[in-house]
């Protein structure tokens, strides 16, 4: 705490200012200090970020056949608006795979009515059956792969995001650099309103605001070109994973080459969410980033134990403790705020104008959220030391490693798989 201390020299009083920490005080400045600094290099990255993501590339002129692989399971929201972008994308040839592991999936009624209403591009619809030695996504792609024969480029997109017309040249004219190995874009939860549906729009925003870094391809907007795929043996490094966009950003990397963050092809994805459904989804993300990327499971462990110990834990303390403590859990504060700004700003460079307004309207909360973003990442981290089952499309699985996934009960999905087709 600040103290004044008064003295006699010379017959005269000597008035001084000194700080006297109490122990805990001290460990509050201890961690505090790093926090800081911590804090002021998020907010360059933002600033980089942003720098990023508003000077694009000028687009070459490369456009290779693609074949677009969409696996689907069940009804996304707006799942019928996703099909009809997905056909009335602007680019000379390219065609469309639907995969679904069964007939009797939702999905497929609506499939194959939007695809009776085009003839052009060409689509399919493959049923890739029950997997129970790996994800089932990963399973619907592989099968997927021998329907593509005459592809020069593979591009991958999830059912729950919405492309744009020019999603398609914009993520495959990159590929035209040999050096880059892979392009991607992002999703960005658009809010409904709710305090849940904009928790989870500013936790998946951290992620989306630091893409730029080029360490992962996001497989719900990915591409890469056929030789590139077939010369990394990414079939290969699929084989009894879960995750499709782990395993390919690694081989990517393995191999040397670069993946490229593609700004124009952040994605808009739109529905409600349950507070259950919240810490399910934000909990799997983090035990499948433990277990595929370990390394930046213990950075975020670091940073977001080190957040919530000083800025949560921090107030008690500062509330009974000098002013100059006070100003640095501020500044604490105002930094995060600083960063959540930032992400707002980047909104016009990323989103189509029109969701774009719509985000920004939640802008403040951006701002706001931060603090709180933190405590629902400690949540996951916890939790993602406790187990390393997760539960993804109505599937649970064990992550036992980054090319070992074990179903739980197999035989059960088999039986009801093969009771459906029946």
């Amino acid at each position: 705490m600040a103290v004044w201390t008064t003295s006699k020299k010379n017959g005269e009083k000597d008035k001084t200012f000194s700080l006297q920490l109490t122990l805990l005080e001290k460990a509050y400045l201890t961690l505090s200090t790093p926090l800081v600094l911590q804090s002021i290099v998020s907010v360059y990255q933002g600033y980089k970020y942003l720098w990023y993501v508003s000077n694009r590339d000028k687009l070459p002129d490369f456009t290779p056949k693609v074949v677009i692989f969409a696996a689907c399971k069940g009804l996304d929201e707006r799942f019928d608006d996703y099909l009809e972008a997905l056909f009335r994308i602007d680019y000379p040839d390219y065609a469309i795979i639907f995969v679904v592991e069964s007939k009797q999936d939702p999905a497929v009624e609506v499939i194959e009515r939007v695809r009776a209403r085009y003839s052009n591009p060409p689509s399919k619809l493959v049923i890739a059956g029950c997997c129970v030695d790996g994800g089932q996504k990963v399973h619907n792609l592989l099968v997927a792969l021998d329907y593509a024969e005459n592809a020069e480029a593979y591009v991958y997109v999830d059912s729950d995001v919405i492309v744009g017309h020019e999603w398609l040249r914009q993520l495959i004219a990159p590929l035209q650099d040999e050096t880059i190995g892979a392009t991607t874009g992002y999703r960005w939860f658009v809010p409904t309103g709710s305090w849940t549906s904009m928790l989870r729009s500013a936790w998946n925003a951290t992620i989306a605001t630091a893409m730029d870094s080029g360490g992962f391809a996001w497989g719900g907007s990915m591409a890469i070109l056929r030789k590139t795929f077939d010369r990394l043996g990414v079939a290969k490094r699929w084989l009894g994973a879960l995750s499709d966009d782990y395993a390919l950003s690694q081989a990517v990397k393995d191999a040397g080459l670069k993946i490229k963050f593609v700004p124009a092809c952040v994605l808009p994805s739109y529905g409600e969410i349950s507070f259950a459904e919240l810490l399910e989804f934000t909990s799997r993300q983090i035990i499948i980033t433990r277990v595929y990327a370990p390394k930046l499971w213990w950075m975020l462990l670091a940073s977001t134990a080190l957040f919530n110990c000083v800025f949560w834990a921090g107030w008690p303390i500062v509330a009974v403790s000098s002013n100059f403590l006070v100003a640095v859990q501020v500044l604490v504060w105002l930094l995060g705020c600083w960063k959540g700004y930032l992400r707002v700003c980047s909104l016009p460079f990323i989103l189509p104008k029109d969701v774009a307004t719509t985000v920004g309207k939640y802008g403040v909360w951006y701002i706001l959220l931060p603090p709180v973003v933190s405590l629902l990442y400690l949540y996951n981290l916890l939790i993602s030391l406790k187990t390393d089952t997760i539960s993804w499309r109505g599937i649970r699985y064990k992550l036992v490693s980054a090319s070992k996934t074990i179903v739980e009960v197999p035989e059960a999905r088999l039986k009801n798989y093969y009771d459906k087709k029946q």
